[in-house]
């Protein structure tokens, strides 16, 4: 799949020219976050494009506010920690258009002394399982929806007020709402404009089902590709709004008397002709996931504290009362689920799936997403 970004001479050019003098050099933490080096075009050119920086391999066993964590095999205080490697995927060159003469490369990490990767780290567990799937002969293209509430406070402010009581952008529900998101249409342009001219193809935004929210969605790309695109879409959504004075974020529940904010993940698997493959036939098996004409239709079954992949109930039994935006369960069904189920991934003729109550007759396709 193409991907919009740019290529190692002509970022020589725009250094060479001035229009650009800084390369951020990141990689993503546990937490999802870029982490890096602001490295200055020149020395970048002359000694990390085909080398790497170095970075403390502590930033792999942090919690989200910087802090050390016990409990890691890899990196740790008893044995002391030390550096690792970050070697730029030149493939992942962008510019960044709301940051004045400044690109950005993603890194995959690596043991600063043998340079074998580091396999713990979050993009390399992701290009294993690539990996296992090309071995198959697939390719798992992935589409994603990221949702986020936006607030009249700045990051300053919010902090000032220990995150408590942040006001809304909106009075109003906004899903699907034209009027409201009109008024926040200021800033949600420029993070559309701004994340699509960094190498990130966004189909549209909208409005959400809270107070403030809104969703952007990427077009789909292969795994490790959207999750770098997903990465630099929220990374740079971040450094826009606090650009206008307002914050967001993409915390799952911010707030108890207000709406979560979900990433639906659509997958599906592609074969080396580049079409979307089924996963199998209908079973009748109750011990395995059942399985749709068109993929994994999935269930939940309550394994201990161990989530399972499962097929969303799509009838409600007599007196349920099912959650606002989820399906009633089925007859008979548990009411009670791990935590992480209700989506599944249905591979389609044109590569999406789908993210709502699946059908209930193999025989039925599901409408367009």
């Amino acid at each position: 799949m193409e991907r919009a970004t740019l290529t190692l001479d002509q970022l020589k050019g725009m250094i060479g020219d001035g229009s650009v003098d800084t390369v951020l050099v990141v990689f993503p933490d546990n937490q999802g976050r870029f982490v890096g080096k602001r490295v200055m075009g020149r020395f970048f050119l002359d000694r990390v494009a085909e080398g790497s920086i170095e970075a403390c391999n502590y930033l792999l066993a942090v919690d989200v506010e910087m802090n050390p964590l016990p409990g890691y095999q890899a990196f740790n205080w008893d044995e002391g920690y030390g550096d690792f490697s970050a070697v730029p995927d030149l493939s992942t060159l962008r510019l960044v258009p709301w940051i004045e003469r400044t690109a950005l490369v993603i890194c995959d990490l690596v043991d600063e002394h043998d340079r074998t990767p580091i396999e713990v780290s979050p993009r390399r567990i992701l290009q294993r399982q690539e990996e296992r799937a090309a071995e198959r002969g697939y390719t798992v293209n992935i589409g994603a929806e990221l949702e986020f509430f936006l607030f009249k406070d700045s990051y300053a402010e919010a902090a000032e007020k220990r995150y408590h009581g942040l006001v809304p952008h909106s009075d109003v529900v906004e899903d699907y709402h034209i009027l409201q998101t009109t008024r926040d249409e200021y800033l949600i342009r420029d993070i559309r404009n701004g994340i699509d001219a960094a190498g990130v193809p966004v189909e549209f935004s909208k409005g959400e089902a809270g107070k403030g929210q809104h969703e952007i969605n990427l077009l789909y790309a292969t795994a490790t590709e959207m999750a770098d695109r997903n990465t630099v879409y929220k990374n740079g959504a971040k450094e826009i709004a606090d650009q206008h004075g307002r914050s967001i974020t993409f915390m799952a529940k911010y707030a108890m008397d207000e709406v979560g904010s979900s990433c639906h993940v659509h997958s599906s698997l592609w074969d080396a002709a580049g079409s979307a493959r089924s996963c199998g036939t209908p079973t009748p098996s109750t011990t395995s996931p059942p399985r749709s004409g068109t993929g994994w239709a999935g269930w939940c079954t309550p394994r201990g504290s161990s989530p399972s992949c499962s097929r969303p109930p799509s009838t409600p039994t007599s007196g349920s009362s099912p959650t606002p935006g989820r399906p009633p369960p089925s007859p008979g069904a548990s009411t009670t689920a791990p935590a992480g189920c209700g989506w599944w991934a249905t591979a389609r003729p044109t590569g999406w799936s789908r993210a709502s109550p699946a059908p209930t007759s193999t025989a039925t396709s599901p409408s367009p997403a």
